[in-house]
């Protein structure tokens, strides 16, 4: 004979439960990164969460998020694809910046700032009279400390000189120049200066102070404008070499035909 054992009600229900989680368990796959980061890098948890735990973030996932999520199959990240063209901003400004190359990590983040730079008010002498190029100049042989100690003594010559050299002194030591006249900026734009002096000097631009050597950034509208140099030489190592760099002009020293006097 035969023994049949019927389940009961609640033994059906388990062995159904069990059944399920067995086949649950078959088709289970290894878990692998979210699909946005994987299509994009075929890398896996561990690339950005620190021992594959989430939710801590290894430095690589911090920067995957930071950029929107984004790196390798996009040319720019979300988070910066703003400026992949010319931009504009309205007041001085942090912009952050990643690279990317398809097959290969994105760099490190460089961050500059962008700092908004208004016109100067300056008073623009164009059509004022008939310029000539070259500056005026008053020479001197003395000893001072300071640049204004110049404006006390009697030139031992003046003339028209080319730029603001001192090629042409009489003697290596103990000397002066006070150069004078009007710079031509030839159009509307941004505009660098820079000073390399010895021993010291003072730069004014449109009768006010502007530099002693060093550089300094401006922005300039299309005109002449009063520029005035006061230069002394003690001894030893001697130069003055004033340079600007601006639209269409690379890093070069003032010429003779952006300087001009009456």
């Amino acid at each position: 004979m035969r023994l049949i054992l019927i389940p009961s009600a609640w033994q059906r229900k388990a062995l159904g439960a069990m059944l399920l989680l067995a086949t649950m368990l078959g088709l289970a796959q290894r878990a692998q990164a979210v699909p946005s980061f994987a299509r994009q890098t075929g890398q896996n948890c561990l690339s950005c969460h620190a021992g594959g735990q989430f939710p801590e973030l290894t430095p690589y996932g911090r920067l995957f998020k930071l950029t929107g999520y984004t790196m390798g199959a996009r040319a720019f990240p979300l988070a910066v694809m703003g400026y992949a063209s010319a931009a504009s901003v309205n007041n001085t400004s942090n912009i952050r910046f990643v690279a990317y190359k398809t097959g290969v990590l994105p760099s490190l983040p460089v961050s500059v700032q962008v700092t908004r730079l208004n016109f100067e008010n300056l008073k623009n002498h164009e059509g004022e009279g008939r310029f000539a190029n070259g500056l005026n100049y008053n020479y001197y042989q003395a000893q001072v400390m300071e640049e204004d100690d110049l404006d006390k003594l009697t030139p031992v010559e003046s003339g028209i000189i080319p730029n603001f050299t001192i090629e042409h002194r009489k003697r290596e030591d103990y000397f002066g120049y006070i150069y004078s006249g009007y710079l031509d900026v030839p159009r509307d734009g941004i505009y660098t200066f820079s000073i390399k002096v010895n021993d010291r000097c003072t730069f004014y631009l449109d009768g006010k102070k502007f530099m002693s050597g060093g550089e300094r950034t401006v922005a300039l509208k299309k005109g002449k404008y009063t520029v005035l140099e006061k230069y002394f030489q003690l001894g030893a190592r001697k130069f003055n070499v004033v340079s600007w760099e601006g639209p269409g002009i690379p890093v070069q020293e003032i010429p003779t035909s952006a300087l001009f006097h009456l």
